[in-house]
């Protein structure tokens, strides 16, 4: 065999291992050193409870949810209280997520993840920081856009990137941080069925007054009492509807009532239950 060519063989395969080490040693990111399956966030690993509050940003808002006591509270919606399973989930989501999949740590990249600068003008990110009760940071981090485990291969999560540092993941958790403050508030007023009321009495600003009622919860419909002489119903399902109304009743946005001018109401409601309960409630423009 000719030891030239051997040679020549030898030296192209080092070089070519030298390379290969050298992409992955500049793939690897000096940023996080931290390897695959790792904690994402090992500051906050047994302190869960310890966390007091949490401050979202992006290029919309910055949402303030913070503990007082033991409740989650809304400072700049007048300490209004938050939802508390929203909370839980995000919090369990930053302490169980583990790094699964290194990505870019090319800034003209992130955008793809969603994991950019959060005040951009197009950004999607938004920023995560949890405190403890002595302000000490616990986690910080920008969240990007979810993947989903389209093809079952088991890899699912949401692209994550230390606030301060380069290296994109792909983190285990599913994490939702509402971009808006009304996302956070606890909007559920009240949840009165329709099979529960058993009379409503609607009575609007120019005197007109609607009235239905049933008998038993077993009554299918409503039987409109104020209907005109010589009138009657397009179909015997018309005076339902109106039944419905504090079935999920949610609110956009909050105030404390003192600070509020009502206005001369266009609408007051009447709603008796078939269990004692009655309800009234005004609605103004």
């Amino acid at each position: 065999m000719n030891p030239r060519p051997f040679l020549i063989l030898v030296a192209v395969t080092v070089i070519t291992v030298i390379l290969a080490i050298v992409m992955v040693s500049a793939g690897s990111g000096t940023d996080d050193t931290r390897g695959d399956s790792a904690v994402a966030f090992p500051k906050l690993q047994g302190k869960l409870e310890q966390v007091a509050e949490i401050t979202l940003i992006n290029k919309d808002a910055k949402i303030v949810v913070a503990k007082k006591g033991d409740q989650w509270l809304l400072p700049e919606k007048h300490d209004y209280p938050a939802q508390v399973d929203k909370v839980r989930a995000l919090l369990l989501g930053f302490e169980e997520m583990k790094l699964i999949e290194r990505k870019t740590k090319q800034p003209d990249r992130y955008d793809r993840l969603n994991v950019d600068d959060p005040t951009g003008k197009e950004a999607r990110a938004v920023r995560v920081t949890l405190k403890d009760t002595s302000g000490a940071v616990l986690a910080d981090a920008i969240i990007g856009k979810k993947k989903y485990d389209l093809s079952r291969t088991g890899i699912a999560g949401t692209y994550v990137r230390n606030a301060d540092g380069e290296q994109a993941w792909l983190g285990s958790s599913e994490l939702d941080p509402g971009r808006v403050e009304r996302l956070w508030l606890a909007r559920k007023l009240m949840d009165v069925k329709r099979d529960r009321i058993q009379r409503y009495t609607i009575t609007h600003a120019d005197g007109e007054i609607v009235t239905a009622s049933r008998t038993a919860p077993t009554e299918d419909n409503f039987v409109l009492e104020t209907l005109p002489v010589g009138q009657r119903l397009k179909n015997k399902s018309a005076a339902d509807n109106n039944a419905t109304t504090l079935a999920f009743l949610e609110f956009d946005d909050v105030r404390p009532a003192a600070g509020v001018v009502f206005p001369d109401p266009i609408v007051k409601n009447e709603f008796v239950t078939f269990d004692g309960l009655t309800i009234r409630a005004e609605i103004a423009e």
